[in-house]
């Protein structure tokens, strides 16, 4: 039986037709006695859901950490009044204290996930992988109610990997946390720090699209004494907003033309980091480039003081051509040139 409606047809399926359960599958019968040979092979459109609700990403970002070996948390808004000469700016502290160790509002998650770390510590727990999504708070003018940012923090000590026959066991180190931060918001731009309470040559500030979102580093060793604490803990502490804002920019078809890659070999002043250098030869507007990566640091004495021995590659592809080696010498030669002009930068020999 077939019923027309507004959006279609009802069809009522006849008992006998086991195999009828979904519109797809009258669509199957439909196409069989019409033909497959009538019909034009196209590939389905795909439409992006709409956005979801906040609590829905949020929640989405709990199950990503989660497998991703992290290990949720949730500690209190109050802290000890020994965190406040470690963060900069001013603090609130509690008319009616629970305890003298819970008297100030916390401006950051990274003494509660501390002290998790210490806690644990002292029950032989040495490996750990923590996160907490929660609010921190600073002061506003008299009278007013204190800001609240909602922020997400995370923090590593200890082994990378559970030991194994197949491989050495490793530590956690800055390039774990940075990794982390790559997988939760896409590219973001690092900048050398000074915040006080991670260690001197050890942490960044987090950039995306220009704007300052968080940081990142080792906690400093005033902070580990404070504690009572030994070994290295890498935290990581942004802004929420800026890991529920990251954007889907479609689906790409995959490329029908060959890459190639070039090494460049360059001598380097060691005030200029690799993310400058990166983003001078993303500058010159090469759409072929598609990866800049470092595969070699060298810092010898055969280079004049001063200096650092780094090797870039580079891999060019084409959507639309093979690529010739005069091509690709070309943007080379402009690359080199560029880099020159703007960081003093020569190949090395």
């Amino acid at each position: 039986g077939v019923v027309s409606d507004n959006d279609g047809w009802n069809i009522a399926v006849p008992l006998f037709r086991h195999d009828i359960e979904r519109e797809i599958d009258l669509v199957e019968e439909f196409v069989r006695i019409y033909g497959m040979d009538k019909v034009k092979p196209d590939l389905p459109t795909f439409k992006p859901h709409e956005a979801t609700s906040a609590e829905s990403r949020v929640q989405d970002l709990r199950i990503k950490l989660a497998a991703s070996g992290f290990t949720e948390v949730l500690t209190y808004s109050f802290i000890s009044p020994r965190w406040k000469g470690v963060f900069a700016g001013e603090t609130l502290e509690l008319l009616n204290p629970i305890s003298d160790e819970m008297k100030v509002m916390r401006m950051s998650l990274l003494p509660g996930l501390a002290g998790v770390i210490e806690r644990n510590r002292k029950t032989a727990v040495r490996d750990i992988a923590l996160f907490e999504i929660g609010k921190c708070f600073s002061p506003r003018s008299s009278g007013e109610l204190p800001e609240e940012h909602l922020r997400l923090g995370l923090a590593v000590t200890g082994l990378r990997f559970d030991p194994h026959w197949s491989e050495k066991g490793r530590t956690v180190d800055f390039y774990d946390i940075k990794g982390i931060a790559e997988v939760l918001l896409g590219e973001v731009e690092l900048k050398p720090s000074s915040h006080p309470f991670y260690k001197p040559g050890y942490q960044a500030d987090v950039f995306k699209d220009e704007k300052l979102i968080g940081s990142m580093g080792c906690l400093h060793g005033d902070i580990l004494a404070m504690l009572d604490m030994e070994g290295d803990i890498y935290s990581f502490e942004i802004s929420l907003e800026s890991v529920l804002g990251k954007q889907w920019h479609g689906l790409k078809e995959i490329p029908k033309f060959p890459s190639t890659w070039r090494d460049l070999s360059l001598v380097v002043d060691e005030t200029i980091t690799y993310a400058q250098i990166v983003k001078a030869v993303r500058a010159k507007g090469i759409e072929e480039i598609r990866q800049v990566a470092a595969v070699d640091l060298y810092t010898g004495e055969k280079l004049p003081l001063g200096k650092k021995g780094i090797t870039i590659r580079i891999i060019y592809q084409s959507d639309t051509r093979t690529l010739e080696d005069a091509m690709i010498s070309a943007w080379q030669e402009k690359i080199v040139h560029s880099l020159q002009d703007d960081f003093g930068i020569t190949l090395r020999q």
